[in-house]
């Protein structure tokens, strides 16, 4: 085995500098190993930077590995920051792997935010893999005085500690992205995934988090027993006050043994259908708690169990006095027929018939005289 080490430092009063280089070689009858490790620090009273960067390679009989970790970290009071990187690669007789990992990091005090990436691929005899992972997150923590003027509670405190009651909330905003795909002598599969969510809690009240996240899923799938499927959805959620809330959309299309069948469903309290009139949105169609609501509708054949009517029903040649036939809420159903051969009404009195001329021919139940 041989080592080397080489160091330069520099100070002056509070001031500090110094660069080191660490490399280590070794071979043996097993394999052999190369380690550099470099670093480089400057200090100014309580501010510092540091930037390291340590560098593998290893073999044996068998496998090969190579590994690279780079970082750069300053401080400056409370504020930090670090940006790391980590590389690694492995082969062995059986598999193949690599990743990477990509971090980026801020702090002030109790305020973080961090963008952060993994990304791994790895092969074998019998399959293939690969994952992507981006996050993306930012938190704020902030004390908020509550002793307002109509805060009894407060304002006892206040009188009785001379201290203002306060929360400790907690302000949290994530991105979250992940894909991944698999192919092995069964199957391909494929997945896409993307997660928005922000949410505020009072870290001394565990049931007081309100948070809202928005989810969509895209996946494929194929297999050699003729499987085929292809899924997309699109999932909102709010908690609030202990109540979870959701709303959503899903597409989905797959062969069965049924045959293909393919899928739109909706998860919400209302649904409307828009079309766009001289700029101005408009509603024709919309379903509310459970309720559908429709402007105009042509039906070639219906079924219904049951049916309101709250005005009137005719039928599509009804013209008053002419032809076809109308019933209203009041009761009175009205028949013209074709336009020839007479007419007849029905009340909840009275059933009238009258030729083809007007003329009353027949009345039963309450006489009127009249059609």
């Amino acid at each position: 085995m041989s080592t080397r080490i080489d160091t330069v430092t520099a100070s002056a009063g509070s001031n500090a500098a110094a660069i080191t280089a660490e490399a280590k070689s070794r071979a043996d009858a097993d394999g052999a190993l190369s380690t550099r490790i470099d670093s480089v620090k400057a200090t100014t009273d309580s501010n510092t930077t540091a930037i390291t960067s340590e560098t593998t390679a290893r073999t044996s009989a068998d496998s090969a590995l190579g590994t690279r970790i780079d970082a750069v970290k300053t401080t400056t009071d409370g504020n930090t920051t670090a940006i790391t990187s980590e590389v690694s690669a492995r082969t062995t007789a059986d598999n193949a792997l690599g990743s990477r990992i990509d971090s980026v990091k801020a702090a002030t005090d109790s305020n973080t935010a961090s963008i952060s990436s993994i990304q791994t691929a790895q092969t074998d005899a019998d399959q293939s893999l690969t994952t992507v992972i981006n996050n993306n997150e930012s938190s704020y923590i902030a004390s908020i005085e509550t002793s307002l003027a109509n805060d009894r509670d407060s304002k006892d405190q206040r009188k009785a500690t001379g201290q203002v009651k306060q929360q400790v909330v907690e302000f949290n905003a994530r991105i979250t992205e992940t894909q991944k795909t698999v192919a092995d002598g069964q199957q391909a599969f494929a997945e896409y995934q993307q997660t928005v969510s922000a949410s505020i809690q009072d870290l001394n009240d565990a049931n007081s988090e309100l948070s809202a996240t928005v989810q969509t899923t895209a996946s494929a799938v194929v297999d050699l027993n003729g499987k085929a499927s292809a899924q997309w959805g699109i999932k909102l959620g709010i908690n609030s006050n202990g109540q979870y809330y959701a709303a959503g959309m899903g597409i989905g299309l797959e062969n069965t043994p049924a045959g293909m069948q393919s899928t739109v469903a909706f998860l919400a309290n209302n649904f409307v259908v828009m079309s766009d009139v001289n700029g101005v949105p408009r509603a024709f169609f919309a379903i509310r708690n459970g309720q559908t609501f429709m402007n105009e509708a042509f039906i070639g054949e219906g079924t219904i169990d049951n049916a309101k009517i709250g005005n009137f029903i005719q039928s599509t040649n009804y013209v008053a006095n002419v032809s076809g036939w109308r019933l209203d809420k009041a009761g009175t159903f009205v028949n013209f027929g074709t336009g020839s051969g007479g007419k007849m009404k029905t009340t909840n009195t009275t059933i009238s018939v009258a030729d083809g001329n007007g003329v009353l021919r027949v009345q039963i139940g309450e006489l009127t005289g009249v059609f």
